[in-house]
């Protein structure tokens, strides 16, 4: 079991370079979870897509509709006042704080490509290189 951060996500979803070695890193160890947070961060992941014309907006729609047909049933309630805590504590955002507080909750790792929490949290992040 493994917690997922939505950069993991997008690039699960959306083609791209990182999109092989996430599919390797699924394979490895299928069992994701997250936080249901992932639904706002994905949507704005899809938003600065298709402003950034890297997919137009009906593929954002299908990439959203594949994601939401699959991710909800990953979703793991979070503490939300130890996230406030350690958000407080580390100067990380409350959001990226509700990926490490379930990765703390279950004991597991995080799988994350954001170099913040892989330099915070070296015992609990770790990278798809890593991974």
């Amino acid at each position: 079991m493994i917690v997922v951060d939505t950069n993991i996500i997008a690039y699960r979803f959306i083609q791209g370079d990182k999109t092989e070695k996430v599919l390797k890193a699924q394979q490895k160890d299928s069992d994701w979870i997250l936080p249901s947070l992932w639904r706002h961060e994905f949507l704005n992941v899809l938003s600065t897509v298709a402003r950034n014309q890297i997919l137009n907006p009906d593929e954002c729609l299908e990439v959203w509709k594949n994601a939401v047909r699959v991710l909800p049933k990953l979703e793991r309630n979070v503490d939300m006042l130890k996230a406030l805590l350690l958000s407080i504590e580390t100067s990380i955002s409350a959001y990226d704080a509700q990926y490490i507080t379930l990765a703390e909750s279950f004991r597991i790792k995080c799988l994350t490509e954001d170099r913040k929490l892989l330099e915070t949290f070296p015992a609990i992040a770790i990278s798809l290189e890593q991974f």
